[in-house]
This record gives C-alpha cells, sequence and structure tokens, in this order.
C-alpha cells in the first residue's frame, strides 16, 4: 500500500515544522503550505489524501480556506486543528465543510486516530479522479485544478473549461464556435473576438516559464492541444 500523503495548512512555520515531524513518524508524507492561493490549489490538486488546517480564532482565514476548497466540490478529508474549544467555533468549522475537528492541545495519538479514521472512510468510499496528462500539464477534471510541472495554475473559470476541452480533445482542431459552444455552452457570436482573449490569456499562464506550448493555432480553421 502506498503511503497516504499529507498537506498541513499553517501560518506558524515552527507549529508547521512541529506537526509534520510528528506526521512523519506516523508513516505519512507531508508537506506544508499557508493559507494562500498556491496553498488552495494545492489543496486542489488531488495530489494529498487529508488536508490538516490550523486555525487559531474564528476570524482565522483557515476557515475561509477550508470553505473555498470545499466549493470547489472536491471531497479531500478535511480535519481543522483549532486553539479554540468554543461549541461556536466547532460549528463554524463543520458548517465551512470541515470532517473532524480537534482542539488543541491534543496527544498524538488521538490526532492519529482521527486521521486514520478520515482515510479509512476515504477508502471504503473512493471518489474517482479523472486526470489529463499532455507533457507535463496535468489537468485535475474532479478539482477543476491544472498544473504545469506539478506547479499550480490559477486560472478562471472560462480559461479551465478551454483548456480542458482542448485537453479532451487532443490533437483535435477544435473551431471557435466549438470552444465557445461546447465548453462555455454559449452561442457563438462571429464579431465577438472573446475566445481568441481567452485562449491568449490562457497562454500567458500555462506557458509562462517554459519552452513549449501547447497550445497550437491553425489559421482559418481554430485551436488544438498537442506536444508537438
Amino acid at each position: 500500500m502506498s503511503t497516504k500523503r499529507l498537506l498541513i495548512i499553517e501560518e506558524n512555520l515552527k507549529t508547521a515544522s512541529s506537526l509534520k515531524q510528528s506526521l512523519n513518524e506516523f508513516g505519512y508524507e507531508a508537506d506544508i503550505a499557508y493559507v494562500d492561493e498556491t496553498g488552495e490549489a494545492l489543496a486542489l490538486s488531488g495530489h494529498y489524501d487529508l488536508v490538516l488546517i490550523a486555525v487559531k480564532t474564528i476570524e482565522s482565514d483557515g476557515y475561509q480556506f477550508c470553505r473555498n476548497v470545499r466549493e470547489n466540490n472536491y471531497q479531500v478529508p478535511i480535519l481543522i486543528l483549532s486553539a479554540s474549544e468554543k461549541i461556536e467555533d466547532k460549528l463554524c468549522g463543520f458548517e465551512c465543510g470541515c470532517d473532524d475537528y480537534l482542539s488543541i492541545p491534543f496527544h498524538t495519538s488521538e490526532l492519529k486516530a482521527r486521521i486514520r479514521v478520515l482515510l479509512r472512510r476515504v477508502m471504503e468510499a473512493p471518489v474517482a479522479v479523472d486526470t489529463i496528462q499532455i507533457a507535463d500539464l496535468e489537468i485535475n477534471r474532479y478539482a477543476k485544478t491544472a498544473f504545469r510541472n506539478r506547479r499550480p495554475i490559477k486560472l478562471s473559470s472560462k480559461e479551465y473549461n478551454l483548456l480542458e476541452y482542448l485537453a479532451v480533445n487532443r490533437g483535435k482542431v477544435v473551431s471557435r464556435s466549438e470552444l465557445s459552444e461546447k465548453a462555455w455552452n454559449k452561442k457563438f457570436d462571429q464579431r465577438s473576438n472573446i475566445v481568441d482573449v481567452y485562449i491568449n490569456s490562457l497562454r500567458n499562464k500555462m506557458d509562462n516559464g517554459h519552452h513549449q506550448s501547447l497550445i497550437k493555432t491553425r489559421i482559418g480553421f481554430g485551436y488544438v492541444m498537442q506536444e508537438q
């Protein structure tokens, strides 16, 4: 059985390092990220089996972080570690979408038991994650996220839908009207260059810092996703 990967979301590096050490001793691989866009993209990447979010007060950004993950429909187990034992804080955590809530301080044996229960639930009811891999581009269709060389690409919903449609139809030249109607469910307006604008924006985000451009233009026809 492969080693489970856990993601720690924590703003205090000292606390995160201590937690990471404990998780390693439990036999898990653990990474540390902050409560920011990069951390959110990692939580949604499909690369982790469980996310631990440390929060201090009910005003903590960690609660909004938890809510953002759940609103993106990704069902990775979330365990909130909180310095508060107040019932209203616990209720807030569950309302934001966490699967379990553990108050600090806690005994490491209890943390280990909580993690094992959450991971067992996932094993009993596995979620299929549909991933598309093209060169060093990885698209997680369940989490609606994209990575290039394992680095997250921050995309708007329209940009992501274009990318996913091109990737699903890799090797096929797709017209602007097809992209508008199939990727966006929007009737194509021949007078508008909106598809081209979004394709250019997508290219800037996806190809920045990379030698290989994956989206090719076929003048007079449309666009195609291919490695060469």
